[in-house]
């Protein structure tokens, strides 16, 4: 027997008062209109009889909760089960406390009242629209939901508007419009601007774990406008889920950015739904804008349960895939992020051969899951060599506590540079390590688009000044970046900051990827340490000036055996004092506070690190360069690789391998350069050159022009001969 609510009539007038319907509105008219449209249910019902749909729909069938089976009951048309799952939600509706997550109750409640509508009393949409009102009202941007509670990063990003209060309205908009209206203003005034801001790095801010989790949130909000005709973001959307498919390592997880709680790369992280985030995110993305590899890198995870309603819904009938092969190699992620993700190969299997590099610029600090690691590096190669260190959430440890606020955060848990001046004064009352700054006296919130535009507020920390990928932008074999971090740190102790970072992806068996640092350092003050940082999870051997980091053992799942090598030359400061840091006493040490800010985690994915390599001038002046030259290799591999130095006036070079790359030493680009080659080189490379076009001459002949784009700042040839070369700019006659 239906149930029937019976409500005083005081209650009615009040629900009813706050509900006056606007004279336009975006919303059509009938149901169903969450999520799904009238003009979706022919290919949903088709879908039930195609192989590829069927399983999925068989998988449904049988799952006995209220929203799978009112979906089952509007593509069958069954109004007794329509009216059943209707009456059967609103108990758990009640029990809802907080419609933060995905796959929430309030989320799925607005399914329900939508997708059965015809079949609900008045008095049940009654009760569901009380239920909807009282959880709007019970947290942020509240009910109605208002301007000005955070857009960007923290709770408010999650579910609260994005998949409650938008999808709740829409599916009340006849009975109570007043939600939609004011969420869909909320939306479209702060929300949408701020993601089309942060779509164009085609990258989240949130790092390994929690990007998915807020994009999720977002593809909900774009999944339900699409359903009324609606496109609410950029196409830039489309290829945010590319950041999980640059970062995915050989052994499954993803490389290291901000608070990781997904560990394993591939987990629900605890939600009691166990929505895998990473998952849906490549689903609904790549259905949405039918991006083929998108839905091929879907295949790695699995989706169980409830995640099954939306796979159903939102895959299309036509879908298509491609393999991950055919993307290029190295993507360059823009601002407002500033960073390039290098890889030798798309062999994702655990034995592959393939290295992975991350090169780090960045650009805006949007802080909460958001490290300080402006200027930083990652390296892969058959295990993780170069890492993130650090944790978050370990045992006894969680979010804004010791070892998150003072190593974790901070810049020297990552492979970047220190300058530590010992009377600076970290905000947000963490411990001085030398590195970054806190933006805004320590507000790692910054809640919309004109606070974080707001250059007295200070979340420009960097800016990428030259990137270039190439020659051939699919297969290529260099991909370099530079960049101005200057403002990542105070004004009281760096002048100036550069780091440039190239990798060369050279096709030897033995050593497959090259990879080159290059900084530039200039202090206040001549007597604040600089120091450069390399982190790792086993202890480095460090003999004279070239580092070793080996990664071997078994992978926690059985997967097989880490195998990889990291050898690192420090070529400048040719007298380095070079420090192992590290072990079971020192493994987070922070040497200010004679503090190790220990932390350890009980998932058997996780990467704190142990060890750090710390490199620094042994004497003092207010300016230093860093150059550290490196090569990956499998872990037996006794073969010794030679970075032997070439330089040329103030280009800083070496070669190995039949490379040579130079680096400009000083803050202005160069016009010129002057080098010999004594045999045939594979490549030559040269960062820190002016724009323009400028010839090339072997021994005083001219063999070719090129031209240097202000974007790139760097040349790059091939199949060099030996003899004297000149590169140099054309003047305004186009003469030498």
């Amino acid at each position: 027997m239906k149930k029937c609510y019976v409500f005083p009539i005081f209650i009615v007038l009040f629900l009813f008062a706050s509900c006056s319907k606007k004279k336009e509105s975006i919303v059509p008219t009938g149901h169903p209109r969450v999520y799904i449209s009238e003009s979706d249910l022919p290919d949903l019902r088709q879908k039930t009889k195609l192989p590829g749909f069927k399983e999925t729909w068989e998988v449904i069938k049988i799952l006995e909760h209220p929203w799978a089976k009112a979906l089952q009951a509007l593509i069958i048309e069954d109004e007794t089960m329509a009216a059943k799952a209707a009456v059967d939600f609103l108990p758990v509706l009640k029990q809802c406390t907080d419609g933060r997550i995905p796959y929430n109750d309030m989320q799925i409640g607005a399914c329900i009242y939508d997708w059965c509508h015809a079949q609900m009393s008045d008095s049940l949409k009654l009760a569901y629209i009380a239920e909807f009102k009282r959880i709007a009202a019970s947290h942020t941007p509240y009910f109605p939901a208002q301007k000005g509670h955070g857009v960007l990063v923290g709770h408010n990003t999650e579910g609260w508007l994005l998949s409650d209060q938008l999808p709740a309205g829409l599916a009340i908009y006849d009975e109570c419009p007043v939600m939609f209206d004011s969420a869909s203003v909320v939306f479209f005034d702060e929300f949408v601007p701020a993601r089309n801001f942060v779509y164009q790095a085609h990258m989240h801010h949130q790092g390994d774990s929690y990007s998915s989790v807020r994009f999720l949130h977002d593809l909900f909000a774009n999944m339900l406008f699409r359903a009324i005709g609606i496109d609410a973001f950029s196409g830039d959307m489309q290829y945010v889920p590319y950041q999980l498919i640059y970062n995915y390592r050989t052994d499954g997880q993803q490389l290291r950015d901000g608070d990781t709680f997904d560990d394993m790369g591939n987990d629900a992280g605890g939600n009691s739904r166990a929505v895998n985030h990473k998952a849906l995110s490549l689903l609904i993305c790549g259905s949405l804008y039918n991006d083929p590899y998108q839905l091929e890198m879907f295949k790695k995870y699995n989706t169980t349960g409830l995640e099954k309603v939306f796979e159903f819904i939102v895959t299309p009938i036509n879908k298509a895939t491609k393999p991950i092969g055919g993307l290029p190699m190295s993507k360059y992620f823009g601002g407002p992020m500033g960073e390039i993700i290098a890889r030798t190969g798309w062999n994702m299997d655990f034995d592959s051969n393939d290295a992975i590099i991350q090169i780090r610029i960045g650009n805006y600090f949007f802080g909460n899951h958001q490290t300080k690691d402006f200027g930083t590096f990652q390296v892969y190669y058959k295990g993780p060599l170069a890492i993130a260190s650090g944790a978050y959430q370990g045992v006894g440890e969680t979010y804004g506590q010791a070892h998150w606020l003072n190593y974790h955060h901070q810049t020297i848990s990552k492979n970047g540079l220190l300058i530590y001046d010992p009377n600076e004064k970290m905000d947000m009352n963490s411990i001085n390590d030398g590195g970054q700054r806190w933006p805004n006296n320590g507000d790692d919130h910054p809640k919309d688009m004109d606070y974080l535009l707001e250059e007295s507020h200070g979340y420009k920390m960097a800016e990428v000044t030259a990137h270039s990928i190439g020659p051939d932008p699919v297969h290529p074999v260099y991909s370099y970046i530079s960049g101005d971090i200057t403002k990542a740190y105070s004004s009281q102790k760096a002048d100036f900051i550069e780091r440039s970072m190239l990798t060369i992806n050279t096709g030897d068996k033995d050593f497959p990827a090259l990879f080159f640092v290059f900084d530039k350092v200039r202090s206040t003050n001549e007597g604040f340490k600089k120091t450069w940082l390399m982190h790792s999870i086993q202890e480095p051997e460090v003999s004279g000036n070239l580092t070793t980091i080996v990664r071997d053992g078994s992978e926690f799942s059985g997967k097989g055996n880490y195998n990889g090598k990291l050898f690192c030359q420090t070529v400048i400061p040719e007298n380095a004092k070079i420090t192992k840091i590290g072990g079971a006493e020192k493994g987070f040490w922070i040497e200010g506070s004679q503090t190790n800010y220990f932390i350890e985690k009980e998932n058997p994915a996780s990467e704190e690190g142990a060890w750090r390599v710390e490199v620094s001038p042994t004497i003092p002046s207010k300016n230093d360069l860093f150059f550290h030259a490196m090569a990956v290799t499998d872990a037996e591999n006794m073969k010794p690789i030679a970075f032997i130095p070439v330089n040329s006036g103030d280009f800083k070079g070496v070669q190995t391998l039949g490379y040579v790359v130079f680096f400009n030493s000083e803050k202005e680009t160069k016009k010129e350069i002057k080098f010999q080659v004594d045999r045939k080189l594979k490549g030559l490379f040269i960062g820190g050159m002016a724009s323009g076009n400028y010839h090339v001459l072997n021994n005083g002949r001219e063999i070719m022009e090129i031209q240097v784009p202000g974007d790139k700042k760097s040349i790059f040839l091939e199949n060099m001969a030996s003899g004297n070369y000149i590169i140099q700019i054309k003047n305004k006659n186009g003469e030498k």
